[in-house]
């Protein structure tokens, strides 16, 4: 018995002592720099990816709490990871209270200049407007609330968390938000919570404008199926007009958010590229740096190549990086 005790003893510390040389202490080991723009540079997504290249792939940016986000180079790597590791749920709910913190913070140094920036116009209508937005952002905020403890309190399969699911759930009875303005609130947050934003569709149309070459070769593509199928627009229609499906894709592309599919670290890691993760760090990818080169100037950046999107897929039921613009993985 005593030999027995005596083997565990002198194994456990045999393993002490292997793992003090072989594991570096925690000051020792390579932790990701931490991104800082000057203020001229605070507008500019491609300084950001500039920077995140010089540092590694692998960088920290303090907008949020324990926030890193990894360039699109560590794609593969940050998709092969377990949500037992890297936590979609926790992350979802991480990312929607610092935003929601952050939202609470804009608003209230916005009540003043809210009058102030409106000075010049009649200032009943002023009064009428600054009360009803906000009593709008207060139907807002329960409804945000309601989103925040169901994130909190319920565990959802991953491909089943959002926002719309939840308040679907807890508006099945008809006594939970009675009144007509909860419904235009609901709406106006059904609007927000589209996976392709407002702005970027705007993009859509912008870049459409600004190259008159594609804009007549999309024309051209319509005019041909109204001619044979008439004016009336059906998804089987739409299908067949590949080179607009191709131009939305790489607009999109081009305008894809510096950040997004956000993951909680659930247990201390290392990247392939030496980096330590510690636990409870919020991971995000940086998407813009896939599509655009920063060696290259900001003119050609927007140069549209349409080919590589016209080709079709191998396999019609593989995912690809293609998917990633429409926000597979979120």
């Amino acid at each position: 018995m005593l030999l027995f005790l005596g083997a565990i003893i002198l194994s456990t510390s045999f393993k002490s002592i292997l793992k003090k040389f072989t594991i570096p202490s925690y000051n020792k080991l390579k932790h990701p720099k931490t991104l800082e723009l000057n203020f001229c540079e605070n507008n500019s997504t491609y300084k950001f990816i500039n920077r995140m290249s010089e540092l590694g792939d692998v960088v920290k940016y303090d907008i949020l709490s324990d926030n890193l986000i990894i360039s699109h180079n560590l794609i593969s790597e940050f998709i092969s990871y377990p949500s037992e590791i890297f936590n979609t749920d926790k992350a979802i709910y991480k990312n929607f209270v610092d935003s929601k913190l952050f939202m609470e913070y804009i608003n209230r140094i916005s009540d003043i200049s809210y009058l102030d920036s409106f000075s010049k116009y009649n200032i009943f209508k002023i009064i009428s407007r600054y009360y009803k937005s906000k009593e709008d952002n207060r139907r807002i905020e329960a409804i945000s609330n309601t989103i925040l403890d169901n994130l909190k309190n319920i565990h959802y399969p991953e491909k089943e968390i959002t926002a719309i699911k939840i308040l679907k759930n807890y508006c099945s009875s008809k006594d939970r938000f009675p009144s007509i303005d909860h419904t235009r609130s609901l709406i106006g947050i059904y609007f927000s919570m589209s996976m392709i934003p407002t702005p970027r569709i705007h993009n859509i149309l912008i870049d459409i404008s600004v190259q008159p070459d594609l804009y007549k070769v999309l024309v051209n593509e319509q005019r041909k199926v109204i001619k044979e199928h008439g004016y009336k627009i059906t998804m089987a229609y739409l299908m067949e007009m590949k080179i607009l499906d191709s131009f939305i894709q790489e607009s999109l592309a081009l305008s894809s958010s510096a950040s997004y599919m956000h993951r909680e670290v659930k247990s201390d890691i290392f990247l392939s590229n030496g980096d330590f993760i510690k636990k409870g760090s919020l991971l995000s990818v940086c998407s813009f740096s896939k599509y655009h080169n920063p060696k290259k100037s900001e003119y050609s950046l927007r140069q549209f190549d349409l080919s590589k999107r016209l080709k079709s897929k191998i396999d019609k039921n593989a995912n690809d990086d293609s998917d990633l613009i429409w926000g597979y993985g979120e």
